[in-house]
């Protein structure tokens, strides 16, 4: 593919992207109830900026627009949230790739450090991720963009070369 024709189909996936997200966002008054409970900040690392409400659940029902489905997430949680709950979350994989592509689309360099794009020319993101030891630590690989592969070791995942995965 083209470089040009690559730009593009990123582009116009990250358009779709930001339609499922737009039309997944909880309604202003849960989202408001969520900020407020969980007081504006982060759950899981209690940061107050770059933040979203993210659906434990995305599957239509009576509880999705719910504050009990939500919690405040950075941009970068909420991206890893979407990649390690791919098939858990209530979103198909088409849409799950979506809207990990609408998120990828909104974060900053800094916060794409040690990750990569949930399809990077030909990377895969697996569907059922497997666990690898590298250095004494047991990880859980994610996926790769065919050189790199991302990892994930508990607390944060990180972009390791191929040689180090299998050495």
């Amino acid at each position: 593919m083209k470089e040009r024709d690559q730009r593009l189909a990123v582009g116009i996936g990250s358009i779709i992207g930001l339609l499922v997200i737009s039309q997944s966002a909880f309604s202003k008054k849960i989202h408001g109830l969520i900020w407020k409970r969980d007081e504006g900040k982060s759950v899981v690392s209690g940061e107050t900026k770059r933040l979203h409400a993210a659906h434990y659940d995305h599957e239509r029902n009576d509880h999705y627009d719910t504050v009990e489905n939500g919690r405040m997430l950075t941009i970068k949680e909420h991206y890893e949230d979407h990649l390690f709950r791919r098939g858990e979350n209530g979103l198909s994989q088409t849409h799950n790739h979506w809207a990990l592509n609408a998120i990828w689309g909104n974060l900053t360099p800094n916060e794409k450090s040690g990750l990569i794009p949930p399809q990077l020319d030909g990377g895969v993101v697996y569907e059922e991720p497997y666990e690898r030891e590298v250095n004494g630590e047991t990880v859980m690989v994610l996926g790769h963009d065919r050189e790199n592969y991302v990892v994930f070791d508990g607390t944060d995942s990180k972009v390791i070369s191929g040689n180090d995965l299998f050495d």
